[in-house]
């Protein structure tokens, strides 16, 4: 286990400050014009999190010290959501909305998570490489 960088520090403060808050989310969608295999998405996902660490951190109170702690396993929580062949756009961006402002609980997890819908991608993570 290693001490937190300043930053992951400020997060994880501002975390437990406003639980609820999804402020420092960051998300993104791709669109890949196909269906997505999701067994085929869940194996992708945790080999890019197999080789970054920060997809595998998450920070826990260690004797009263919040630490570094990466998962040697990469489990990326994957959503599929099966919208049919008649999702319009609408559709997609709402539940893009909502699964981005879900707030992370940064002791209890890694930091991301993934939601597929139809041909999209969503990934949202609470640190971003400049922690």
């Amino acid at each position: 286990m290693t001490p937190l960088s300043a930053a992951q520090a400020r997060l994880w403060f501002l975390q437990r400050l406003n639980p609820d808050s999804a402020t420092y989310n960051e998300s993104g969608v791709w669109h890949f014009g196909t269906e997505l295999d999701p067994d085929a998405m869940r194996e992708a996902l945790a080999g890019v999190a197999q080789r970054q660490t920060m997809l595998r951190t998450r920070f826990p109170v260690v004797q009263g010290n919040a630490v570094q702690l990466i998962e040697s396993v990469a489990a990326i929580d994957l959503e599929f959501v099966d919208l049919g062949a008649r999702a319009t756009d609408a559709e997609l961006d709402a539940i893009v909305r909502e699964r981005a402002t879900l707030p992370f609980d940064l002791a209890a997890r890694p930091v991301a998570l993934a939601c597929t819908a139809m041909s999209a991608l969503c990934l949202r993570s609470a640190v971003s490489s400049s922690c």
